[in-house]
């Protein structure tokens, strides 16, 4: 039986402070209906969220968990971006961007490319894709 997990808006912003990502991406998954209808909710999400993920990747020290925390979010965000379930506003390119050049700085750059090449407007996915052709 799925069951939605509660929380009010103070308590996610609670979450977003301490950094808690896997309680707030279950919480997502758990209550996407309200995420996509509850303005203050998905305002947490598109404008606090992604920034506040992204300089957490900036700051892991081992590439590794980097990558494979990038991949994580993209993976859970990605169908909801191509479903349309979510029109994300900039902050989930700025996002993507920093997927990308991680996996271009860690010399991953088949793997690199394999993003890149859905993401072709984004000028670090042009250099990806340049570098890879030219391989």
């Amino acid at each position: 039986m799925n069951k939605n997990i509660d929380f009010t808006i103070e308590e996610l912003y609670i979450l977003l402070q301490n950094k808690s990502w896997n309680k707030l991406l279950m919480y997502e998954k758990e209550n996407r209906t309200i995420v996509t209808q509850d303005i203050q909710i998905r305002n947490i999400f598109e404008n606090f969220f992604f920034p506040e993920y992204i300089k957490y990747l900036d700051q892991l020290n081992n590439k590794l968990d980097a990558i494979v925390e990038a991949k994580q979010l993209y993976k859970h965000f990605i169908q909801l971006h191509n479903t349309s379930t979510y029109n994300f506003n900039e902050t989930f390119l700025n996002f993507v961007e920093k997927l990308l050049e991680i996996l271009k700085n860690d010399n991953n750059l088949e793997m690199a490319y394999n993003y890149a090449k859905n993401w072709e407007e984004l000028n670090i996915a042009k250099e990806i894709i340049f570098e890879y052709k030219k391989k």
